[in-house]
């Protein structure tokens, strides 16, 4: 799977955490790049959950299309599985079955310009594409622009819960105005 990323497994450094240190994985990530001063540079980020039957395969084929360029140096990309029945969250997505397995690139761009972050997007719309006729889904804080149409094929049946629970209590749209949900 890393073939192509210029990995070089004799000088890798491979550590299992528990889950509490993974979970603060991506806050370090972070500070990291503040102390840097690179928390400002564009990261945009697409942050799916993959189905289990095919989620290695997926994967696969998305990190064979990525250069080392494309992540930049400080950028990170995870896979991992989760057990979906876990989450209680009613509005998260999730593909079908009980376990799905989080992919996530996050492009550190600190010298791309406006050119390259809209590569970026491209690419990530390529991959999301990709990934929900495969059964994935995105998480929604990816760099990823949405048209209503989107968000509607992404929230399925919930969709009339959502829509009747924006009017009722924001109607005058001042809330995650961004996300282009309606």
């Amino acid at each position: 799977m890393l073939g192509s990323l210029s990995d070089d497994r004799n000088t890798a450094v491979i550590t299992d955490l528990a889950y509490h240190d993974d979970a603060l994985a991506f806050a370090k990530l972070e500070a990291l790049l503040r102390s840097k001063g690179l928390w400002s540079s564009p990261h945009p980020w697409l942050f799916t959950f993959l189905p289990d039957c095919n989620a290695e395969h997926l994967a696969d084929e998305m990190i064979g299309r990525l250069s080392a360029e494309e992540i930049g140096p400080l950028g990170r990309v995870t896979f991992y599985p989760l057990n979906t029945r876990a989450s209680g969250t009613p509005l998260v997505r999730w593909p079908d079955g009980n376990i799905a397995f989080c992919f996530n690139i996050v492009h550190m761009l600190a010298s791309a310009g406006a050119a390259g972050v809209g590569q970026t997007l491209s690419k990530n719309r390529l991959f999301y594409e990709q990934i929900r006729g495969a059964g994935g889904v995105q998480y929604p804080v990816s760099a990823l622009p949405m048209a209503p149409e989107d968000w509607e094929r992404h929230f399925g049946s919930a969709w009339p819960k959502l829509r009747d629970a924006k009017r009722r209590y924001d109607p005058a749209n001042l809330l995650t105005p961004g996300y282009n949900l309606f």
